[in-house]
């Protein structure tokens, strides 16, 4: 039993974390930033996916970064469209 309990602590900050990840959108365009880092696709299952620390590094590179952070789940909702956070 206490292994179960110490499976669903694990799970749920696993889904804690995952809900904190986000994506990088071009918001003029619409274009996502590939996994790679190093082109644009409109597939999400394509697109870059990580924690605003790892965002914030990327910018960094020194290029122009037209990329803003939106929610990871904000591409699945039903709305206008994605908003940059």
């Amino acid at each position: 039993m206490l292994a179960t309990v110490r499976d669903t602590r694990k799970r749920a900050h696993q889904i804690n974390l995952a809900a904190s990840m986000v994506r990088l959108m071009n918001p003029e365009t619409g274009d996502l930033l590939h996994l790679d880092a190093t082109r644009i696709t409109r597939n999400p299952d394509h697109s870059w996916l990580g924690f605003r620390h790892q965002a914030e590094t990327l910018a960094k590179r020194g290029e122009p970064w037209p990329f803003k952070p939106i929610p990871r789940d904000a591409l699945d909702q039903e709305h206008d469209g994605p908003h940059c956070i």
